[in-house]
């Protein structure tokens, strides 16, 4: 995912997590340390950011359509997708 992929850049969390991502088995201890680098990193920020800008795209996109109850339940959509994370 994109916060993993944001992590794994990072100087400090990027060889460790490579190195867990290559085990394929992942302890409690492993997963720790995933959320730890996700939230250290600023990874999940990143990522939220990064899907923000693309609503909004997305909604620009949506404005140049007529008005129908799908254009509604689209834009009711980017609204949604956002708050069901937090």
């Amino acid at each position: 995912t994109l916060p993993v992929i944001r992590a794994l850049q990072d100087g400090h969390y990027g060889p460790r997590l490579r190195r867990l991502i290559a085990r394929r088995r992942l302890g409690t201890a492993d997963l720790a340390l995933v959320r730890e680098a996700l939230e250290v990193t600023g990874a999940i920020t990143y990522a939220y950011r990064v899907a923000a800008a693309h609503l909004a795209t997305a909604r620009r996109h949506l404005e140049a359509m007529p008005d129908s109850y799908c254009r509604k339940m689209l834009f009711d959509l980017t609204d949604d997708v956002l708050d069901r994370q937090k």
